[in-house]
């Protein structure tokens, strides 16, 4: 079965500092990974180099076996992610942010934003500024705004910060139902709390990162969320 992602030795030096060192990632479709490392480990930054924020310093990513260049544009619309903190229009309602998000990347699922807005539990508050939610529902925003797309690839960073333990649970949960209704789907998290832990289906090495490392932990059918 081919990868949906990966990467080959991708390595992120910026300046003299060394962010992150020959990190390799296979990653089939249908698997939900939890991508686990203390503060510093690199976390974000291999997050950004998969979604194209960042250009690799080395190495190469391949999203659905192609390799991601400045102009995978068409690639890209297949991913839906949250990197570190969404940011949105304060003044604009939720419902018109993830709109204006539709119209920016060019979706044309009619019922899409209302659909995400239901999932994510923001149906009555779609029509409030975005600047009166609390952070949690922020954070909800952007989890319904990575899901517009009904991507096939879904790479959230911190998808529970803001989040209380009811809020948490519930992404939890989305992430479950999601997985069988949509059987390429492939959700990657990160948490920036961590401590070493083990787990009844074990663990393995994600790729070196200087004296750091990290670690992807997973379990068929179970997102992995450290909290």
């Amino acid at each position: 079965m081919p990868y949906i992602l990966q990467t080959d030795r991708l390595t992120k030096i910026i300046g003299e500092k060394e962010l992150v060192r020959d990190v390799d990632l296979h990653v089939r479709k249908g698997e939900i990974y939890g991508f686990l490392g203390p503060n510093g480990a690199g976390k974000t930054t291999v997050m950004k180099l998969v979604t194209n924020l960042w250009k690799p310093t080395g190495g190469r990513v391949l999203l659905f076996g192609e390799p991601l260049t400045p102009t995978s544009y068409g690639v890209l619309k297949r991913m839906g992610s949250i990197i570190e903190f969404p940011t949105f229009y304060p003044h604009m309602t939720g419902r018109e942010n993830l709109q204006i998000h539709c119209d920016y990347m060019g979706y044309s699922r009619p019922k899409g934003v209302e659909e995400a807005l239901e999932q994510l539990e923001l149906d009555d508050a779609a029509d409030r500024p975005v600047g009166s939610y609390s952070l949690g529902m922020k954070q909800r925003l952007g989890i319904a705004r990575a899901l517009l797309c009904r991507p096939e690839l879904l790479i959230l960073d911190e998808p529970t910060n803001g989040l209380d333990p009811a809020g948490i649970k519930q992404v939890r949960d989305l992430l479950k139902r999601m997985r069988p209704r949509t059987s390429p789907n492939c959700a990657a998290t990160s948490s920036e709390r961590w401590r070493p832990w083990r787990t009844p289906w074990g663990s393995s090495t994600g790729g070196g990162c200087g004296r750091r490392s990290l670690s992807v932990s997973w379990r068929e059918g179970a997102p992995l969320i450290s909290i």
